[in-house]
């Protein structure tokens, strides 16, 4: 699976928000710290978000649920198949 979300920059971008929405819904503490780790503080600075980004990652903002997760409705929160 990749995670189509750009990489996250500003706190307040959708993109951001959407990153921080799935860490949320990770099982426990420590899983939710290594999320927001791995996928929000180490990639900050790192890519520029576009414009079509955040409005992808705001599309993703109205589906993307921890039931989106649990269910593998994956495409809900921006993952695609990797062969796509």
């Amino acid at each position: 699976m990749v995670l189509v979300l750009g990489v996250l920059g500003a706190c307040d971008d959708p993109c951001t928000e959407l990153a921080r929405r799935i860490c949320n819904c990770e099982a426990d503490t420590n899983s939710r710290l290594a999320c927001t780790t791995n996928r929000i503080t180490n990639q900050q600075g790192r890519v520029v978000i576009s414009e079509a980004d955040k409005e992808f990652c705001s599309a993703k903002l109205d589906t993307c649920t921890c039931s989106s997760m649990d269910e593998n409705r994956l495409d809900e929160c921006g993952f695609v198949d990797g062969d796509e």
